[in-house]
């Protein structure tokens, strides 16, 4: 690029920036919950910088070079926008909606009720311990579980229902649920796909995607996060939920309002529903750990095959797979460890025929009941097919290349620091994948980067991780907003200040990784 260019193109970047505080200052005067604004606005600075920045590509070297020509987002590019945001992540939305139906239909039966009032009494009782123990298993849950984050959303409207309960306040019952499903992916192990994905696209340095690339590093900063975490949210349980200070007007998603039945009204045992929310739990457990990667345990993939291929008897003198015609083709059905997000689909629409039945619901109000649920979540979803958008803007315009390219070449070794500042910039436009990141930074592992890798790795998963807990482009963090009619403005709020203290530890540990340990 020319320096008239640059000089522009800087220009154009602040016009646009500015503009983006005028509308966020408005923003935030808005006495409504306004999560859809934040995003639009951060739609509207991608779009805009798709007509100022460049894309670019690195040389083998490390070296950028900027393109000529500039790849606009136009008015019909916007329509194919939200298409595509609805086509490619289709299965989230899928699984959405099917746990938008299941927790309609538990809802409507008495054992749900009872269950849910049992546990907020208990939860309201012993509130700390109770907070603490649910953090710890969706954090920990959340960075094994290879579907991970959104896998854990199938218990999510449950804890929200017992926490509400409890006299939760609604901001720190987001924190407690989908905060802690952030955190978990923000101390990422095996289980996010930001793992799979950024080892997977490190280009030839590690061909076979290598999950215990930058474990070191990562356990730090996600252990250490995941425990302030803890802390963080303790203080604000005994701050408000322990003084009764929650002035919240409760907004449960699923109002616990079970159908009634014409004989008189009688009593419901909870036992039922504890049976389906362990299944549920063991469910996810066995379907979304790597058994065979993490553990080399072959058993259920022995399993499935013999399952599969099993033939009691032959029809025109051929085998006859029941089993395999049953649970589908090989390509749709797996072995537990190794199933797709669509399983948890499946898993639920079973499972609530089996609740439907137990309850004796009749066909109508099942299917009322169902239909409630999903509608219930058409905006969580709208606003998760918005964030998917944001990262669809640089897929077809990918200026964030040069934003990474100008930052690495601010030095000719490499500096962690600028590795943070990049994984900052490009997490509010890749958030949806942050194996486009590692993508366009193959060039740079084998140059400059080559003797950090693992530190690098595990500075732009954590600080990925750290970006969707705060930013609003993070399909979780707004999902969760929108599913409590939570202001986003409360959240940043709340959560800044952990944010920060966050991204200093991230800054510390790559001091010491690079400059001391080496």
């Amino acid at each position: 690029m020319s320096t008239l260019s640059t000089i522009l193109s800087i220009v154009g970047v602040i016009v646009v920036l500015a503009l983006a505080v005028v509308f966020a200052v408005f923003t935030c005067k808005s006495k409504k919950p306004d999560v859809f604004k934040w995003v639009l606005i951060i739609i509207f600075v991608g779009v805009c910088l798709t007509w100022i920045i460049p894309s670019g590509s690195f040389a083998s070297d490390g070296t950028y070079t900027a393109y000529d020509t500039l790849t606009r987002i136009g008015l019909t590019n916007v329509r194919d926008l939200l298409f595509y945001a609805m086509y490619y992540p289709m299965p989230t939305i899928l699984l959405l909606l099917s746990i938008g139906g299941f927790y309609g239909l538990l809802s409507a039966t008495g054992t749900y009720k009872e269950l849910v009032k049992k546990l907020g009494a208990f939860v309201k009782k012993h509130a700390i311990v109770s907070s603490i123990v649910i953090m710890v298993v969706l954090i920990v849950l959340t960075s094994v579980l290879s579907k991970s984050p959104f896998c854990m959303f199938i218990f999510i409207p449950f804890l929200i229902s017992v926490l509400l309960n409890a006299n939760f306040d609604k901001l720190t019952t987001i924190a407690i649920t989908f905060g802690s499903v952030l955190v978990g992916q923000l101390a990422a192990t095996f289980g996010p796909e930001s793992v799979n994905s950024f080892n997977y696209y490190m280009g030839n340095t590690y061909a076979d995607p290598d999950l215990t690339i930058g474990m070191t590093y990562r356990l730090i900063i996600g252990g250490i996060a995941a425990v302030l975490f803890i802390l963080y949210n303790v203080y604000r349980v005994c701050k408000v939920v322990k003084n009764e200070k929650n002035n919240d007007v409760k907004e449960d998603l699923y109002e616990l309002k079970p159908i009634e039945h014409d004989e008189e009204e009688h009593k419901h045992a909870a036992w039922p529903m504890v049976i389906v929310m362990c299944l549920t739990l063991l469910f996810v457990i066995l379907a979304y750990v790597d058994w065979s990667k993490i553990f080399g345990l072959e058993v259920f993939n022995d399993l499935h095959k013999l399952v599969t291929e099993y033939s009691p008897f032959l029809i025109n003198d051929k085998e006859f797979p029941i089993f395999y015609y049953i649970l589908g083709s090989s390509k749709t059905s797996a072995a537990f460890g190794s199933m797709d997000i669509l399983s948890t689909v499946t898993y639920l629409i079973v499972m609530s025929v089996f609740v439907a039945l137990f309850n004796r619901l009749s066909v109508s109000d099942y299917l009322s009941s169902v239909g409630d649920g999903i509608k219930r979540f058409i905006k969580p979803i709208g606003i998760y097919v918005l964030t998917y958008a944001i990262f669809l803007i640089i897929y077809t315009s990918p200026f964030t290349t040069s934003l990474t390219g100008w930052m690495y070449n601010w030095s000719n070794t490499y500096v962690p620091y600028i590795s943070i500042l990049d994984s900052l910039v490009t997490s509010i436009f890749h958030s949806a994948d942050i194996g486009y990141t590692s993508f366009t930074l193959t060039n740079i592992y084998g140059s400059i980067a080559v003797n950090h890798l693992p530190i690098i790795e595990a500075i732009y998963v954590t600080t990925n991780g750290l970006v969707q807990l705060f930013a609003p482009v993070s399909g979780v963090l707004l999902i969760g907003l929108t599913y409590l009619n939570v202001d986003y403005k409360k959240w940043l709020k709340y959560i800044w200040l952990y944010a920060l203290v966050v991204l200093v530890v991230i800054a510390l540990v790559a001091t010491l990784a690079v400059y001391v340990i080496k």
